[in-house]
C-alpha cells in the first residue's frame, strides 16, 4: 500500500548523505526498504513545474523538485530547509517547517490517517 509520501530520486541521495553525516551507514537496500511505500516521481514528470518554481521563487534548483513535487501532487511539504518552506509558500504549497511546527504536522498527519479509516 502506498502511503501519501512523494518524493523524487534524488530524496534518496539526499536520506543517504544526512544519515552519512549522523555517521549512520545507508546501503541501496536500507534505502529501499526505508522508501517502499513512497511514490517516487521522476524528474520528467516535474520538470516543466520545477521550472517555473525557479523562475518565480528563484529557489535552489535542487529545492524546486521538491516545491514542484508537492505542488503537482496537492500535498504539503515538510522540511528542516527554512528557505525552502518560505519559497514554496512564496509559489502557493503548504509548507511547514519541522523545528517550530512539529505539533502541527502531527495533528495533520493523524487527521489524514482518520480519514482514510473512515473512507
Amino acid at each position: 500500500m502506498k502511503t501519501c509520501s512523494y518524493s523524487y530520486r534524488v530524496f534518496l541521495l539526499e536520506l543517504v548523505s544526512v544519515a552519512g553525516r549522523l555517521n549512520i551507514s545507508l546501503s541501496k537496500n536500507d534505502v529501499e526498504e526505508l522508501t517502499a511505500n513512497f511514490e517516487v516521481l521522476s524528474e520528467d514528470f516535474l520538470f516543466d513545474e520545477a521550472f517555473k518554481v525557479v523562475q518565480e521563487t528563484h529557489s535552489r534548483a535542487v529545492d524546486s523538485y521538491f516545491i514542484s513535487a508537492a505542488k503537482s501532487t496537492s500535498s504539503a511539504l515538510v522540511s528542516c530547509d527554512k528557505r525552502m518552506i518560505e519559497n514554496a509558500k512564496k509559489f502557493g504549497v503548504k509548507a511547514y517547517y519541522l523545528p517550530e511546527e512539529l505539533d502541527k504536522i502531527i495533528k495533520i498527519i493523524k487527521e489524514f490517517k482518520d480519514s482514510q479509516v473512515k473512507t
